[in-house]
């Protein structure tokens, strides 16, 4: 059976009275527009089909979950209705589910789609992983997402003047009391003060390498996205001699040399503004079917895709 939701945002994703329920707000879209249906175990969408023939896993963040996106906008759902399509599918045959939160961490993505494909194979994972800057760590057994934000002593007042729930409910949600708010960004501090580019950089790939490993012992075919993806030939971190080796291993095959942040997917905005809209998620997710279907098609080779950066080389 599926894992109930395990992520930082708990009191959107269970509700006052748990789950199902449905929201008007969620994560950065307050314009109040869409909604947001979430299953018996606290995820956005439909519910796990054990009848299904075909089975997609999605994770991500924002991006991922459709924020400011009715549920039949979001580029998961317009996947299955592609995919359905192509390989001559009855759409209701089809069985998505979506593990995203806003604002996940690379940690997040791989621990969550990792655990649930553990419990149920997929047909298809699809992992679309956000921002290097964020990263996760458990307390008290309970996850709990970090950026890195140094905060002198003066702005944590600040922040945690009257108003402090409304105001750092987009980043912490499920926040309890003061104390809990005052820790948590003692915390950010504590991590911003360690963070750089460069273990941004290498801690996302590693989250990444380790999804891909695991669904190549399990035969679980899968495709990676990363909104940076273009940091993969950028100089400082193509040329570091301990993250080079770290670069070479990923497959090719099946990593996506776009990303929902590019220019050229970009093109609409989603209710609140900011997010990728309905025409965007479209183009993402045919680029997404395309590959999908280029790879079984081809009959990919257990082995790994050859490196861009070994081939220009």
């Amino acid at each position: 059976m599926l894992l109930r939701y395990n992520g930082d945002r708990s009191t959107e994703h269970f509700g006052p009275n748990g789950p199902p329920h449905t929201a008007q707000r969620y994560g950065a879209d307050n314009s109040g527009k869409k909604t947001y249906a979430f299953n018996s175990l606290g995820y956005r969408g439909e519910e796990f089909d054990r009848a299904a023939e075909f089975r997609i896993f999605v994770c991500g963040d924002g991006d991922g979950i459709g924020t400011g996106l009715d549920w039949e906008e979001t580029w998961g759902y317009r996947l299955k209705c592609m995919l359905a399509r192509r390989v001559d599918l009855d759409l209701s045959s089809v069985n998505l589910l979506n593990f995203s939160q806003s604002f996940a961490s690379a940690d997040y993505v791989t621990r969550t789609l990792i655990s649930q494909c553990g419990a149920v194979k997929p047909d298809l994972v699809v992992a679309h992983y956000p921002e290097s800057t964020r990263a996760e760590y458990f307390t008290v057994g309970k996850p709990q997402g970090v950026i890195p934000v140094p905060l002198s002593k003066f702005r944590r007042r600040w922040a945690l003047r009257p108003g402090w729930r409304r105001r750092l409910a987009k980043w912490m949600p499920s926040l309890r009391n003061k104390k809990e708010a005052r820790r948590i960004l003692e915390e950010w501090e504590h991590y911003g003060k360690l963070f750089n580019a460069e273990t941004g950089f290498t801690r996302t790939l590693t989250s990444m390498l380790l999804l891909q490993e695991f669904c190549r012992a399990r035969r679980i075919e899968y495709l990676i996205s990363w909104t940076e993806h273009r940091k993969l030939f950028d100089a400082r971190f193509a040329k570091n001699n301990a993250i080079t080796p770290l670069i070479a291993l990923l497959d090719w095959e099946r990593f996506c040399p776009f990303s929902l942040a590019d220019g050229e997917l970009k093109l609409d905005f989603a209710a609140d503004a900011d997010y990728p809209g309905p025409r965007s998620s479209k183009l993402f997710a045919e680029r997404i079917a395309d590959l999908y279907l280029k790879n079984t098609a081809h009959a990919p080779s257990p082995d790994r895709g050859a490196s861009p950066l070994r081939a220009a080389s």
